[in-house]
């Protein structure tokens, strides 16, 4: 994903910026909570480019393209594939244009890859999903680069039997949970908590959607407020050397009980 200097406003009133991130959902991510915070800091100290490209991270405003992948190269199966097709229409039905998750093809070029595997990289016995998501941040005083980058892992098959596309459905969507911002839940029940293998969910429930919408809306406040300040001031272009970091984080779907206490690699 790569930006240059950004010259118009997102769709959404923009207001002044605080000293403080804004309050978010409980059920969001805390490196989104962070993100928004260096993104308030670095509009206050004048560096906008930075600012706007955490919000990119955020917002994802070029897309996220993902394509799939089965290991040995084997055909992706149908309950898979419904369950892959399942999860993105329950996005869908929640953000409609604002949606950033594109599905590719398999030869295409993409940011993300879902991988089918018999056992996800985990040493907990219990994990159905895994996404290792990278997000690395160039900028100066003239333009940023965002570049998302990552591996979601699909197991296909718990105690000896392979998922249903029902199941399918909310590990895959658990999974794009994570990538959209938000955070494991303790309870079962809902999309982003344990999941119960005989009663899976098919989608976000209202608050979780609503965490989601609340995430992307206060990101466009932010980005506006730092394109209303670039728009009314001299940008100062002495010092423009290109600057970089990055962040990573990985977060897991289990069965059966809260993912906090699933064990992590």
């Amino acid at each position: 994903m790569l930006s240059l200097l950004p010259i118009t406003a997102l769709a959404v009133a923009a207001v002044s910026s605080g000293s403080t991130a804004p309050a978010l959902p409980a059920e969001v991510h805390p490196s989104v909570t962070k993100a928004f915070q260096q993104a308030i800091d670095a509009e206050a100290d004048k560096d906008y480019q930075l600012s706007l490209a955490l919000m990119h991270g955020v917002l994802y405003n070029s897309g996220v393209k993902i394509r799939l992948k089965t290991a040995n190269g084997k055909p992706i199966n149908k309950a898979a594939e419904q369950g892959m097709s399942n999860a993105l229409e329950a996005w869908q039905d929640v953000l409609g244009r604002e949606n950033p998750i594109k599905f590719v093809g398999a030869d295409q070029d993409a940011d993300l890859t879902i991988q089918f595997v018999d056992k996800v990289p985990s040493k907990a016995y219990d994990t159905l999903g895994l996404i290792e998501l990278r997000k690395e941040y160039s900028w100066n005083r003239s333009r940023y680069e965002v570049e998302v980058s990552g591996t979601i892992y699909i197991q296909t098959n718990y105690e000896g039997k392979n998922l249903n596309a029902a199941q399918y459905t909310e590990v895959i969507a658990h999974e794009l949970g994570h990538l959209l911002g938000l955070n494991d839940l303790a309870n079962t029940g809902q999309l982003m908590g344990p999941i119960v293998f005989e009663k899976p969910i098919s989608g976000p429930l209202a608050h979780e959607s609503n965490a989601v919408q609340t995430v992307r809306y206060q990101a466009k406040r932010q980005w506006n407020s730092v394109i209303d300040k670039m728009n009314s001031e001299p940008i100062n272009f002495s010092s423009n050397e290109l600057q970089s970091c990055s962040e990573k984080y990985l977060a897991t779907c289990t069965v059966g009980k809260p993912c906090q206490q699933g064990k992590r690699r």
